[in-house]
């Protein structure tokens, strides 16, 4: 289980019994780390919540999220299919939680469902954000990236030359 799942109320409510309210603890955790995300990738982005939010992050064409590095048919399969977890989460579990079905879940399924949370916050550790920020500085479009290595990328059909600038910072030309 991911650590910030160990610590304080989540691990509370779920030793006491309270399973309902230590899973929609847990959501209430993911989806402020995926809000936290949105902000670090565009400090002007609107407040999003639920599918929007998803939506916005884990876009096929212009994810802010990425979960690989690469741009091969690999790559392309393990962005898609986080983004498919994700959405399913937000449907299937935190949906239910956020707005009111009151239900009472077993310890097993209650478990379950803090598996599949600490699985994303665990998947969104090994990702990076993507800040994209247009500047003007000798016409070149920047894109900062929140990562340890470097990430190729490409949207839809347009092909990027990419120099990298810094640790973290390269232009690209397209």
């Amino acid at each position: 289980i991911h650590p910030v799942l160990l610590q304080g109320q989540t691990k509370e409510k779920f030793q006491h019994g309270f399973y309902s309210d230590a899973v929609f603890t847990a959501t209430k955790i993911l989806m402020s780390r995926l809000k936290a995300m949105l902000h670090e990738a565009d400090p002007q982005a609107k407040e999003l919540d639920g599918s929007p939010l998803i939506e916005n992050l884990m876009s096929e064409k212009a994810p802010k999220i990425m979960f690989s590095e690469g741009n091969t048919l690999l790559d392309k399969d393990l962005q898609r299919g986080y983004g498919a977890l994700f959405k399913g989460w937000i449907l299937a579990v935190r949906n239910q939680k956020a707005h009111g079905v009151t239900d009472t879940l077993t310890e097993e399924d209650a478990f379950q469902e803090l598996v599949l949370i600490s699985m994303l916050m665990k998947a969104l550790d090994k990702s990076s954000v993507v800040i994209v920020q247009s500047q003007q500085a000798d016409s070149k479009n920047f894109i900062s990236l929140k990562t340890s290595s470097p990430v190729i990328m490409s949207w839809g059909f347009f092909i990027f030359h990419i120099e990298i600038v810094s640790d973290r910072r390269f232009y690209y030309d397209y």
